[in-house]
């Protein structure tokens, strides 16, 4: 999942804090289940961990839009 494309930061960086959540990565993720929106989007329901240095991140699970989203090539298959 595309951090950066779910956490939006307008304008420039206000400053360097590395010890702070990390929301302009990629980061693995595992989709629940799909919702269509009004708008006719795909959205999923995603969980994912964001890091941040020191305490190992925080556990999120919400709605993602699916331009934020893309199969993970190291995936294992699941059964259907």
């Amino acid at each position: 999942m595309h951090l950066d494309r779910v956490h939006r930061i307008d304008g420039r960086p206000r400053l360097a804090f590395p010890e702070g959540l990390d929301l302009q990565s990629r980061v693995p993720g595992e989709v629940h289940y799909w919702r269509m929106t009004t708008t006719g989007h795909w959205a999923g329901y995603v969980s994912y961990r964001i890091s941040q240095e020191g305490d190992g991140g925080l556990v999120m699970s919400h709605m993602v839009i699916e331009t934020a989203l893309e199969m993970r090539g190291d995936a294992p298959a699941r059964p259907e």
